[in-house]
This record gives C-alpha cells, sequence and structure tokens, in this order.
C-alpha cells in the first residue's frame, strides 16, 4: 500500500493575501519537498462578484508523499490524531482517497490541526493497492501511522 497522489486546495478571499495563503498551503508538505510541489493558482468569481483566489498544490511522487503523511501524522496534535483515528470511516471514500480539512491559519503559522471552522485547507490523500484498494486494509495502515508517528502503541 502507498500514497499516489496529494492534492491540497485553499481559497484566498479577497481581504486575504494570496501568497500568505500558498505559504498555508506548501507548509503542509516538508520543506525538503516543497519544490516538488505542483502549485496553481486560478481566479475566480464568487457569489456577488466577489474575488475569489484557488490556491492548489499536488505531489505525485510515491516516496515524497510518504514523507508528507509522516510530515503531517506528526504535525498533529495527539486529539488530533486520535479524532482522525475514530473519524477514520467517514474520511475514506470507496476510492480509497482520505479526506483531511486543515486549519489555513494554522497552518501559515507553520503549525498542522484539524480545522474547526470554514477557513480550510482541504487535502485529498490518495491511497493504492494492488490489485484493487481495500478500504479496511486503508484504515488499518492509516490507523499504524497516525498512532506510530510518535511512538505510540
Amino acid at each position: 500500500m502507498f500514497i499516489d497522489r496529494i492534492e491540497a486546495r485553499a481559497h484566498s478571499r479577497a481581504t486575504e493575501i494570496i501568497e500568505r495563503v500558498q505559504t498555508a498551503v506548501l507548509n503542509l508538505f516538508p520543506e525538503s519537498i516543497q519544490e516538488s510541489v505542483q502549485v496553481t493558482v486560478e481566479r475566480t468569481e464568487g457569489h456577488r462578484q466577489t474575488r475569489i483566489v484557488v490556491i492548489s498544490a499536488v505531489l505525485e511522487d510515491k516516496a515524497a508523499c510518504d514523507d508528507t503523511l509522516s510530515f503531517i501524522a506528526e504535525a498533529f496534535s495527539e486529539s488530533d490524531r486520535r479524532a482522525i483515528i475514530k473519524s477514520l470511516s467517514l474520511r475514506l471514500d470507496d476510492q480509497c482517497i482520505l479526506f483531511l480539512r486543515i486549519d489555513k491559519q494554522e497552518s501559515f503559522l507553520g503549525g498542522i490541526q484539524l480545522a474547526k471552522g470554514p477557513d480550510v485547507i482541504s487535502v485529498k490523500m490518495h491511497l493504492k493497492q494492488y490489485p484493487r484498494c481495500k478500504p479496511l486494509d486503508v484504515e488499518t495502515f492509516l490507523v499504524e501511522r497516525f498512532q506510530l508517528e510518535r511512538g505510540q502503541s
């Protein structure tokens, strides 16, 4: 089992500085990997013609994706890791994609925590297993990763 692709996406509203949102998104990846991350910036309009900029980051290297999972798992607090493990069945879809909502402001400041409000970075981790992905195997894999990152058993 491995992570094939990681996608992170955040919106920069009219009152936000685009570069800061981009920094927040890139802070989800280890510094040594950030140059490998493909970042796109798309300008669009929201309701009532408000300016919205969508910042997307994609990483498609198995080793770098694995390092990123370790980086994120270790950065989470123990309570966030417990919450993720407890809600894995809700965070995984049928195609073995793990969904996380990360606090955008905390990420900009260099931390990683689950979002409690609407100001988020949406993260999708695409897990692969051959011949096909089995959600129960993925849950076991992720429980081990989130528990072992800080030496828990």
